[in-house]
């Protein structure tokens, strides 16, 4: 076992080193890091092994498998054309491509509060929902338990708004878009990813 210590005694769960010699070491085993946490017990030190992130990560089964692929593309599909047309809701709030992206092709706001709720949910998806994705994402596929705990959470919003729009807006926009549009991605990717990160994330993290 490679280390930079020089033992003087061993029991089966610690090493007793002198006082003098007092620090937190690393060293290399496998091209992973590993650390050795020395704590003060009277004329000796206790040298306690702790695993590297890395390896915890392993332990817990987080590496990137083909479901991550999966539910990462299928946010990508389902995501990106949202935040495009949220982009243009922020900079032209009041052009016609904006009414044709949010509320349909030749549609034109109900009243001024429609206008102003689509305004606002635009700016929650591009200063909260965007930054959630790219976070969790980069998070997931270099093994990290914050990376799931973020993509819960966005699976956990994604299915609030799924629940807010089915009721507040399917009137409007199922007759507009029709039935295949409305179940894929106009409303119904949105929910089905929320429900399938949700799943998967629980199920890494338990």
């Amino acid at each position: 076992m490679p280390s930079a210590f020089t033992f003087h005694s061993s029991t089966s769960s610690s090493y007793g080193i002198p006082i003098g010699r007092l620090q937190r070491q690393q060293y290399f085993y496998g091209g992973s890091p590993q650390y050795w946490e020395l704590l003060d017990y009277g004329q000796t030190a206790i040298c306690i092994y702790q695993k590297s992130i890395t390896e915890l990560n392993n332990d817990l089964n987080m590496k990137p498998t083909v479901y991550t692929w999966i539910l990462a593309i299928f946010g990508v599909i389902t995501f990106l054309p949202l935040m495009m047309a949220q982009l243009i809701m922020l900079f032209k709030p009041k052009s016609q491509q904006a009414k044709d992206l949010i509320i349909g092709k030749g549609k034109e706001w109900r009243d001024h509060t429609h206008f102003r709720s689509a305004l606002a949910f635009a700016w929650a998806d591009i200063l909260l929902i965007l930054p959630l994705l790219i976070l969790s994402t980069i998070g997931v596929f270099n093994g990290q338990l914050w990376g799931y705990g973020l993509w819960l959470a966005l699976g956990f919003l994604s299915i609030y708004f799924s629940i807010i729009f089915g009721v507040l807006e399917k009137a409007y926009t199922y007759p507009a878009c029709g039935w295949l549009a409305y179940y894929t991605y106009f409303w119904g990717f949105f929910l089905y990813w929320g429900i399938g990160v949700v799943i998967y994330s629980i199920s890494i993290i338990i």
